[in-house]
């Protein structure tokens, strides 16, 4: 059994390929995009974690040089120091500040710190896991070696960005892709319109119209092709000529010996001579034999012209 050949759509696999290519570089930009702004959001935070210990640092300093950081909590042993109201922010949680004495310990903080050392690092930047949250921390300590200020902050404000930024990203591709397809498609279509019009073109000639093609508005990659159509149907306009020759000759060719067979057929008819018929008969035998071969050289010079 002969499989059915079913043809592809050159329209339909340009839309395939450039819509999947379209997918996968955009996927791979939103991809590189968010492992940057990620790198980007954690030097950020990290920029401001110092920044504001630094603050706190340049306070306590100034403080000490007073002497009067002690005070603060010889008058009221309550860690107020840094106490603030929140005032309702889903971030003033996870962000915390604390003032360490290396001998007593965590000796002033922020309402949402904890009541222990956020790191025990006495100079730069770690990490804490505090009640299963990661904590980023940057430390920096005074310069008599007395007391280290901590600013931590919790890992999942960070993620929470960093998510907030990649579907915002994700967002505007998924209602891009759709305008970008349509695009696409238009594009596409009417590249192909000049093959479309060939096509209609072609569908609407007669079998007898053999006229070359126009070669007007095609595109550079379909002229060749429409050559060759037009150099086709130049041979099947000789081919027809040559069949309209073959067939007028013949019947020009046959037309004597037939009329002299008509002849020679009336006479052996019509005569009462029997050595006259058997003339007029022989006749007609002669011009069957030629007509015979009248025919076998019409056929051989068809045959030849077809080659």
């Amino acid at each position: 059994m002969r499989l059915k050949f079913r043809p592809r759509s050159l329209k339909k696999q340009l839309l395939f390929f450039l819509l999947s290519s379209l997918l996968l570089v955009w996927g791979a930009t939103v991809y590189v995009s968010y492992q940057q702004t990620r790198d980007e959001i954690t030097k950020l935070f990290n920029a401001e974690l110092a920044q504001s210990a630094r603050v706190v640092h340049s306070f306590v300093e100034n403080l000490l040089q007073q002497r009067r950081l002690t005070k603060l909590w010889d008058q009221d042993k309550s860690p107020d120091l840094f106490y603030m109201p929140i005032l309702g922010h889903k971030y003033e949680r996870k962000i915390a500040f604390q003032l360490r004495s290396v001998k007593e310990g965590v000796v002033l903080r922020s309402e949402s710190a904890p009541e222990f050392a956020l790191s025990l690092t006495r100079n730069g930047f770690s990490d804490t896991l505090i009640n299963s949250q990661v904590w980023h921390v940057f430390s920096i300590g005074t310069e008599n070696g007395d007391y280290v200020i901590h600013v931590g902050q919790r890992d999942d404000i960070r993620r929470e960005l960093v998510a907030s930024l990649a579907n915002q990203e994700l967002l505007a591709m998924l209602l891009a892709f759709p305008v970008l397809g349509l695009v696409i498609w238009l594009i596409v279509s009417r590249t192909l319109r000049p093959v479309n019009q060939l096509k209609e073109q072609l569908a609407s000639r007669e079998a007898g119209y053999l006229q070359p093609l126009s070669l007007d508005q095609l595109p550079e990659e379909v002229v060749p092709m429409v050559e060759q159509i037009n150099t086709l149907f130049v041979l099947l306009e000789q081919a027809f000529a040559n069949e309209r020759n073959f067939t007028s000759d013949a019947s020009h060719e046959l037309k004597t010996p037939l009329a002299g067979l008509m002849t020679q057929l009336q006479v052996a008819q019509k005569t009462k001579d029997a050595a006259m018929r058997g003339q007029a008969l022989q006749k007609c035998q002669q011009a069957v034999l030629r007509m015979t071969h009248m025919v076998q050289q019409l056929l051989t010079l068809s045959r030849v012209q077809h080659q």
